[in-house]
C-alpha cells in the first residue's frame, strides 16, 4: 500500500512554501500527499501581500474527515495562523496517535508575521504535546525559548530546553548560523544529539525550505523510517533540491523538485 501523509498548513500562490511545496516533496518520496488548508497567503518570495484564514470549522472538518477516511502514517503541520485553529487541530486529532512533525511557522522569510499574538501558547499548550518532532528555525526557537542563539553551544542548549519542556525531539534548524562552509542541524531526541552537516550553499535565495524538510521528515516517517534516519535522508534531500534550484526572474527562486 501507497504511504499517505496529511499537510495541515497554509496555501502559498507561489508554490515556493506551505501546501504547494508539502505536496510536491511528499510526490517526489513516492507518499500520496493529502491537505487540510488553514489560509490561503497572497505572496511571493520577499514579500506578504494578504493573508485570508480558512474558517476553524472548515479547518476541522478537513482534518477529520481524512482521518477517517484514509490511512495516514504521518501529519505535518506548518502555518496554523491563530490560536483559535491550534484547538480546532488539537481537537481533531484527538484519535489520532500516528507521528506528527509541528513545524512552528511564526514569521516568513521576508519578516512578515504570519501567527497571531497567542499562537505561541496555544501551540505549546494543544500540539506541542503530542508532537513526535518540532522543527523550529532560529528566529522560530528564540520565540519559543526566549533564549539568545547567536553559536552552536546555544543552539544546542535551546533545542534541549525545548525538548525537555515538551516531552518531544526537537530538530534545530542552524542554516543561519555562522558554523563557516558547513551548516549543520541539530536532532535532540531524548538523551541522544544528532548533527546533520552539509557543505553550505553560496549565492542562492530561498523560499519554504522549511516547509520542504518538516515534509520531507513527514514523508520518510510515513515510509517506515525511524526519525533520525527520516531527518538525515531529508536535510541531504533538501541540499540536492537548494542545489537544483532555479530563478524566475529578478530575486525570485524555486526549489528544484
Amino acid at each position: 500500500m501507497i504511504p499517505v501523509a496529511l499537510t495541515i498548513a497554509g496555501s502559498d500562490c507561489c508554490a515556493g512554501a506551505g501546501i504547494q511545496t508539502d505536496l510536491k516533496t511528499f510526490h517526489a518520496h513516492q507518499v500520496y500527499g493529502l491537505t487540510a488548508v488553514t489560509a490561503i497567503v497572497s505572496e511571493t518570495p520577499g514579500q506578504v501581500l494578504g493573508i485570508e484564514p480558512v474558517s476553524d470549522a472548515m479547518v476541522k472538518s478537513q482534518v477529520e474527515v481524512l482521518l477517517q477516511n484514509y490511512p495516514i502514517g504521518a501529519i505535518k503541520t506548518g502555518m496554523l495562523h491563530s490560536a483559535r485553529k491550534v484547538m480546532a487541530i488539537s481537537q481533531a486529532l484527538a484519535g489520532y496517535n500516528g507521528d506528527l512533525v509541528i513545524d512552528p511557522v511564526l514569521v516568513a522569510t521576508s519578516g512578515d508575521s504570519l501567527a497571531s499574538a497567542d499562537l505561541v501558547d496555544s501551540l505549546k499548550g494543544k500540539l506541542f504535546p503530542r508532537a513526535t518532532l518540532l522543527t523550529p528555525n532560529l528566529d522560530e526557537l528564540q520565540a519559543l525559548t526566549g533564549a539568545k542563539v547567536a553559536t552552536l553551544a546555544e543552539m544546542i542548549e535551546a533545542a534541549k530546553n525545548l525538548a525537555r519542556s515538551h516531552a518531544c525531539a526537537v530538530l534545530a534548524k542552524g542554516g543561519h548560523l555562522d558554523t563557516g562552509d558547513e551548516c549543520i542541524d541539530v536532532l535532540i531526541d531524548a538523551d541522544e544529539i544528532h548533527h546533520f552537516k552539509v557543505p553550505r550553499l553560496h549565492n542562492v535565495q530561498t523560499h519554504g525550505t522549511g516547509c520542504t524538510l518538516a515534509s520531507a521528515i513527514t514523508a520518510r516517517l510515513a515510509k517506515g523510517d525511524d526519525l533520525a534516519t527520516a531527518c538525515r535522508e531529508a536535510q541531504g534531500w533538501l541540499h540536492q533540491a537548494i542545489q537544483k534550484s532555479h530563478r524566475w526572474g529578478e530575486g525570485l527562486y524555486a526549489l528544484g523538485i
